[in-house]
C-alpha cells in the first residue's frame, strides 16, 4: 500500500495543552520509508522516489524487527535551519559519483516520528499515542535512523528552546489524532519561528490573475552605506487595501540592477517583514509582509 504524508495546519503561536505531543519541526526533506526484508524505499513528499539520493539510509542502517512503513524527515547535521541547504543539495543530486561522495561527507539521518503500517496491516486508524508506542517497540535508534523526540503538554517551553537553538519551529500533534494520508488536518499544527526586519521596498513585480492590476511582490533591499543590497521578494501578507495603496504610491526610480525581471522600480519605502531565516547570500526565506514602518495596516498611510 502506498501512502502520502499527512500535513499540518499553521498555528499562529506556541501553546501548552496536555492533549498534545510536541516535536521539533525539522528543516529537511519529508520522507515515507517502505521497509522490507529486501531493503528500504524512500519516497519524498511529492511522491518522487529519492532512494538513490540517500544510499546511507538503507536496510543495514535500520534496526527494525518487522517490515513496516515509517514517516519521518531526512536531515543533515542537527536538522536546524542552518543545515537545510545541505539536505536540499542532497535531494537534487543525480550523478552516482557525487551521490556517493555526498553520502560520505554529509550523511543524512532519517528522523522517524510515525508508523503507518506493520507487515501488511495499516495502523493509520489508531490514535497517535498508540502508533508511537508501536514504533518504540519495533524500531531502535541507530546512527542513520533515529526517533524524533517529543514531550507532552509543554509546547511553549519546547518552542522557546528550539527557537534559541536555530530550529524551524515546533510540531503540535493531538494525542488522539488518526493519520490522514495526503490531507492537512488541524489535529497536527506547525508553529514556525519568525524573525522580523525593517527593509526597503524598491520595486513592484508584475501581478497575475486577481493581482494583475496591482502587483505580485515587493522587491526587498537593505542599505549598506550608499548602496542597496538585494534581499529577495515578498508576495504574501497584504490586504486588498494595501495592494492598491502600495501600487499607487510607488514613485518611479531607475533600475537598481537586481536580478529580477519585469519590475517597476520605485523610490525606497521602508517596510517591516517577518521571515523564517536567511540564505547564505542574504535573501529571506518565507518572508511575509507586516506593514510600512510607522504606518497602520489599515487606514491612512504616512506619505514618503
Amino acid at each position: 500500500m502506498e501512502f502520502r504524508p499527512m500535513l499540518a495546519e499553521l498555528a499562529q503561536a506556541p501553546f501548552n495543552n496536555p492533549k498534545y505531543l510536541f516535536e521539533p519541526k525539522w528543516d529537511g526533506c519529508r520522507c515515507i520509508a517502505y521497509v522490507s526484508a529486501d531493503g528500504v524505499r524512500l519516497v519524498g513528499r511529492s511522491g518522487n522516489d529519492i532512494t538513490t539520493q540517500f544510499p546511507e539510509v538503507n536496510r543495514e542502517a535500520m534496526e527494525i524487527a518487522t517490515p513496516a512503513v515509517l514517516d519521518g524527515e531526512l536531515v543533515c547535521g542537527d536538522g536546524s535551519t542552518k543545515t537545510f541547504p545541505l539536505i536540499q543539495g542532497r535531494v537534487h543530486k543525480g550523478d552516482s559519483f557525487r551521490i556517493r561522495l555526498a553520502s560520505g561527507l554529509c550523511p543524512a539521518t532519517l528522523m522517524v516520528f510515525d508508523i503507518l503500517q506493520i507487515y501488511d496491516v495499516p495502523v493509520i486508524a489508531e490514535p497517535l499515542w498508540s502508533r508511537k508506542a508501536k514504533l518504540d517497540k519495533i524500531l531502535a535508534d541507530t546512527e542513520r535512523v533515529k526517533h524524533t523526540p517529543f514531550i507532552e503538554s509543554e509546547g511553549v517551553w519546547m518552542f522557546t528552546s528550539l527557537a534559541e537553538n536555530g530550529y524551524e519551529g515546533v510540531m503540535a500533534k493531538h494525542r488522539e489524532s488518526l493519520y490522514l494520508p495526503g490531507k492537512r488536518s488541524p489535529q497536527w499544527l506547525k508553529v514556525k519561528v519568525s524573525k522580523e526586519l525593517t527593509l526597503y521596498a524598491v520595486g513592484l513585480t508584475q501581478g497575475k490573475g486577481a493581482r494583475a492590476d496591482t502587483f505580485g511582490a515587493l522587491v526587498l533591499a537593505s542599505k549598506e552605506g550608499d548602496r542597496f543590497v538585494y534581499r529577495g521578494e515578498v508576495g504574501t501578507g497584504f490586504s486588498n487595501w494595501e495592494l492598491v495603496r502600495l501600487s499607487a504610491m510607488g514613485k518611479a526610480h531607475p533600475p537598481y540592477g537586481f536580478p529580477v525581471a519585469g519590475v517597476r522600480w520605485i523610490e525606497p519605502i521602508r517596510c517591516r517583514v517577518k521571515f523564517l531565516d536567511e540564505t547564505e547570500d542574504g535573501k529571506l526565506r518565507f518572508p511575509v509582509y507586516i506593514g510600512l514602518e510607522g504606518g497602520e495596516r489599515e487606514g491612512k498611510l504616512p506619505l514618503f
